[in-house]
C-alpha cells in the first residue's frame, strides 16, 4: 500500500508532479505529455459506485490523483465520519489505476486544483447536475476539462446509510 499524502504535504506532491509531468507517452505524431486527472470525495463506506467512478476516472487520464476529505473537512460538510481519513485513503490507494492519494482539510478541492494543476477534473455521475457549482467553475477557470462519470443507479453512501438504519 502506498502511503497517502496528508495535510501539509501537498507541496511535496506538487513538486513530485512537476518532475512527472516532464514524462512523455508515445503518440502517433511524437511524444505527448502525461494527462493528469484529479477526483475527490469522502469515499466513506466504499461501494461499487465508488469503484466504478475511480475505474472510469483512471481511464480518462495517464496519472490519477484522488483527494480525500479529511475527518475535519467531512465533519463540516456532511457529518462526523465513521471511518478515519487515513483508513479511507488506504482503501482508495489500493484501487488499480489510482496513482496518488492526498488527504485535504479544506471543504472544497479548489486548493488541490491550484497546487496540482490537473488537466482533467473528474467527478461521479451524481454530480452531473452540479456543473454550475463553484468547484466546477474553478476547475474550468484553470483550463481543466470537467467530466462526470456514469452514475450507477442506487449506489450512494447516503442510500447505503439509509438501508443500514432501517435494519
Amino acid at each position: 500500500m502506498r502511503d497517502p499524502f496528508v495535510p501539509g504535504q501537498l507541496d511535496v506532491l506538487a513538486d513530485h508532479l512537476r518532475t512527472r509531468r516532464t514524462s512523455l507517452r508515445p503518440g502517433l505524431c511524437g511524444d505527448i505529455p502525461l494527462r493528469v486527472g484529479l477526483t475527490n470525495g469522502c469515499f466513506e463506506l466504499f461501494h461499487a459506485g465508488h469503484a466504478e467512478s475511480l475505474r472510469s476516472a483512471a481511464g480518462m487520464c495517464d496519472l490519477l490523483i484522488v483527494g480525500i476529505n479529511s475527518d475535519a473537512s467531512m465533519e463540516r460538510i456532511k457529518r462526523k465520519p465513521f471511518v478515519h481519513d487515513e483508513h479511507r485513503a488506504a482503501v482508495v490507494s489500493a484501487i488499480k489505476g489510482v496513482d496518488y492519494v492526498v488527504i485535504f482539510d479544506e471543504d472544497t478541492p479548489m486548493a488541490l486544483m491550484d497546487a496540482l494543476k490537473p488537466d482533467v477534473y473528474i467527478k461521479g455521475g451524481d454530480y452531473e447536475d452540479k456543473q454550475d457549482s463553484p468547484t466546477f467553475a474553478h476547475a474550468k477557470s484553470l483550463g481543466c476539462d470537467v467530466i462526470c462519470t456514469e452514475y450507477i443507479t442506487g449506489m450512494s453512501t447516503t442510500k447505503l446509510l439509509e438501508k443500514i438504519r432501517k435494519t
